[in-house]
């Protein structure tokens, strides 16, 4: 069970669905339970291709990935159901890609530094279903990465050369001791961010991997 996640993050859920199940923003882990029993009601026809992000081990109170659901562009998030979920919130997620996979829709999930791995270890690699693209933020934690996921039909793995990056940095700092996965043989695609500065999510995928998703949704 989470530790602690703000229910008052306006993109947790999309509104749009929200309203299609007669619902106000849930403020608590058992609404949105309630929401997603709901959801499964909802015709395919009523459900565009979903993108997932979740965020790392502050992001409930920094919202550094939470920027990427909230700023998407418009060209982008009027194509998509956009939901976000925090590190510890890996069981939720499943429940939400297991409910796109039954709807035959195509899923883009995109996490950072904790939200990442787990994303990975825990969503991911725990439901063998179809994902179009995969975006790990720079990775980090102490297990490692997996050899593979075939199911995955593109992961894009944007992160920091910690061999070149600045120590004094708090983000920084806090993926070093973290341990940062950094390159990953197992990834599609391995993209060294220019910035080199951890917690800059947003900008990070906006570099990395904003026209991956465009080319992803075709």
């Amino acid at each position: 069970m989470p530790i602690f996640v703000n229910y008052a993050v306006p993109s947790r859920n999309p509104r749009r669905l929200l309203a299609a199940c007669g619902m106000a923003p849930p403020s608590s882990e058992r609404g949105e339970a309630v929401f997603l029993r709901r959801l499964r009601n909802v015709p395919p026809s009523g459900l565009n291709p979903l993108f997932l992000v979740m965020g790392g081990f502050m992001d409930g109170l920094k919202g550094y990935a939470r920027g990427i659901a909230e700023n998407l562009p418009h060209d982008l998030a009027s194509r998509c159901d956009v939901f976000y979920r925090e590190h510890d919130e890996a069981r939720c997620a499943r429940d939400i890609i297991k409910l796109y996979a039954r709807q035959g829709k195509k899923m883009i999930l995109a996490g950072h530094s904790w939200g990442a791995s787990s994303l990975v270890l825990d969503a991911v690699a725990h439901e063998r279903v179809p994902v179009a693209l995969l975006v790990t933020l720079d990775p980090v934690d102490w297990r490692n990465p997996p050899a593979a996921l075939p199911h995955v039909a593109r992961w894009v793995n944007i992160y920091v050369n910690y061999a070149e990056a600045p120590w004094a940095d708090k983000g920084n700092m806090a993926a070093r001791i973290g341990r940062a996965w950094e390159a990953l043989p197992c990834a599609d695609v391995n993209r060294v961010y220019s910035v080199r500065k951890h917690s800059r999510a947003l900008d990070m995928f906006r570099e990395g991997a904003l026209d991956e998703m465009r080319r992803t949704l075709g």
